[in-house]
């Protein structure tokens, strides 16, 4: 029982940047060691953040990226691709944009998905997950970028509902 008080919190489990192989087998037992000593343990001092409510309730920030992300899908899968080939641009803007539209552009999120990856957060604002709708549409950066491009211009831009329901092509 001692031992437990004495390891009460993760960072007590590890050691050298790894886990302490011997105490979390000691205190978990063979079954949970196993699954334990399987998560990843980032080498680099990264600052905590919360995933996940603290009370468990779903939020609206969370009930959107949610939606966001579906909408992304559904467009990627109602896309005039016809239209998107045709495009007089670059091939690799056109191989870009089908990377977009897929939801395969190498964003920390994308990424974290298919390797381990201590941080999902925007390298940007620091702020919100790093996918493409956060970095096209809601960093606090791309507003300002899209703003200085309506200014410029003498235009206004409805970018996120245009992107989504496809009427740039």
């Amino acid at each position: 029982m001692d031992l437990l008080l004495d390891f009460s919190r993760v960072k007590d489990l590890i050691k050298n940047k790894d886990w302490n192989h011997e105490i979390v087998l000691e205190l978990f037992g063979e079954l949970h060691y196993n699954n334990i000593v399987r998560i990843y343990i980032p080498k680099d001092k990264i600052k905590d953040k919360w995933i996940w409510c603290a009370n468990d309730d779903l939020n609206c920030k969370a009930a959107y990226n949610f939606i966001a992300e579906k909408k992304q899908e559904t467009l990627s899968h109602n896309c005039n691709w016809n239209g998107v080939w045709a495009l007089r641009v670059l091939p690799r803007v056109t191989n870009f944009l089908w990377k977009l539209l897929w939801g395969r552009l190498s964003t920390t999120s994308y990424l974290s998905n298919i390797s381990k990856i201590a941080t999902t957060c925007c390298h940007v604002c620091g702020i919100d997950e790093d996918n493409a709708n956060h970095i096209f549409f809601d960093c606090a950066y791309a507003k300002l970028y899209w703003e200085k491009i309506e200014k410029e211009f003498s235009i206004k831009l409805n970018i996120k509902d245009d992107w989504f329901n496809g009427s740039w092509l």
